[in-house]
C-alpha cells in the first residue's frame, strides 16, 4: 500500500481550518494512506469538524439576536395593555423560547438537545470569546469546550480570562477529564465558594425524568440528589441485589438492581397513593 509523503503530513497538521484545510481534505484517497498518514487525516477533520461546530454556535446566536421584541414587531394576538405589563425578564424568556424553536425546528433537534446547544452558544460567545476562538481554529474540540463553559460559565469576566489564558494552551493535549479536574483546581483557588454555589443550584434543581429507549424500554434518571443519600441507596441495591443472587436467582446483580430499583420505587409510590387517598 502507497504512503503518503511526510510534506503532505505536514501540510494537513499547519494547513488552517476552513476552505483550506477542506480543499486538502476533499481530494483525499482514504485506501492510500499510510497508518500514520490516517491518524493525521483523522486530527484534521477533527480540527475542521471543531471550526463547523464554532460556526454553528455563531449562527445559533445570531437567530436568537433575531427573536422579535415587544414594541419592534407587535403580535397582533397580545393587546397593549398586555404588552404595558412584559418584564424584561420575560421578553427575554419569551426571545429564548422563538430562538430554540426557529433553531429545534431547522434541524429536527428535540427540544433538550436544542436548549443545550444554544445555552453553550450564549455562554461561548457571550462569556468565553477566547473559548470560541479556538474552537473556531480547530485548536480544541467542541466537548472540551463545553467543560470551558460548564466550569468558567458563572465567574466574572477577569477570572475567566486570568484561568483561559493559562489552560487553553494546554487543553489540546488534555482529555475532557483531565481538563476539568485542572479548571476545577483554578476556579476554587480564585473563587473558593464556588464548589458551594454549584452544590446548591445543583440541588436546587433536583428532578426526576424519564424516556423510552432506542430498544423500547424505559430510562429512568435523576439528578441533583444528595451524595451521602445516592451512595447509601446504591449500596442498598447493592447488598438486595446480591442477596437474591446467592439465594439462587438466575438473574445476573446488574439486572436484579435494576429490577429492585423500580419494585422500590413502586412499591413506595403505591403505598404513598394509598395513604393520600
Amino acid at each position: 500500500m502507497s504512503g503518503t509523503a511526510a510534506p503532505d503530513l505536514d501540510r494537513w497538521a499547519s494547513a488552517p481550518v476552513g476552505s483550506a484545510l477542506a480543499s486538502l481534505l476533499d481530494d483525499l484517497d482514504l485506501r492510500s494512506l499510510s497508518g500514520p498518514a490516517v491518524v493525521a487525516a483523522l486530527r484534521a477533520h477533527w480540527r475542521q469538524i471543531s471550526h463547523g461546530y464554532a460556526q454553528l454556535l455563531a449562527v445559533m446566536c445570531e437567530i436568537s439576536d433575531r427573536a422579535p421584541r415587544p414594541g419592534a414587531d407587535p403580535d397582533p394576538v397580545v393587546d397593549a395593555g398586555e404588552r404595558d405589563i412584559t418584564t424584561a425578564d420575560r421578553e427575554l424568556l419569551e426571545a429564548w423560547d422563538w430562538a430554540a424553536d426557529e433553531i429545534g425546528t431547522a434541524l429536527t433537534f428535540t427540544r433538550r438537545r436544542t436548549e443545550a446547544d444554544l445555552g453553550l452558544a450564549h455562554t461561548v460567545l457571550g462569556k468565553l470569546p477566547a473559548v470560541w476562538a479556538a474552537l473556531a481554529a480547530g485548536h480544541i474540540d467542541i466537548h472540551k469546550a463545553r467543560v470551558f463553559a460548564g466550569r468558567l460559565g458563572d465567574l466574572a469576566d477577569a477570572q475567566i480570562s486570568r484561568i483561559c489564558a493559562r489552560l487553553l494552551p494546554l487543553a489540546p493535549g488534555w482529555t475532557t477529564g483531565q481538563l476539568a479536574a485542572r479548571l476545577l483546581r483554578e476556579v476554587l483557588a480564585i473563587d473558593r465558594e464556588f464548589a458551594r454555589r454549584r452544590y446548591r443550584r445543583g440541588r436546587r434543581d433536583r428532578a426526576v425524568w424519564g424516556y423510552l429507549d432506542h430498544d423500547g424500554t424505559a430510562v429512568l434518571s435523576a439528578r441533583g440528589l444528595s451524595p451521602t443519600e445516592a451512595v447509601a441507596a446504591a449500596e442498598r441495591l447493592e447488598r438486595l441485589a446480591a442477596a437474591v443472587r446467592a439465594a439462587g436467582h438466575p438473574a445476573t446483580e446488574d439486572q436484579l438492581r435494576a429490577d429492585l430499583f423500580l419494585r422500590l420505587l413502586s412499591t413506595g409510590a403505591t403505598r404513598t397513593s394509598r395513604r393520600i387517598r
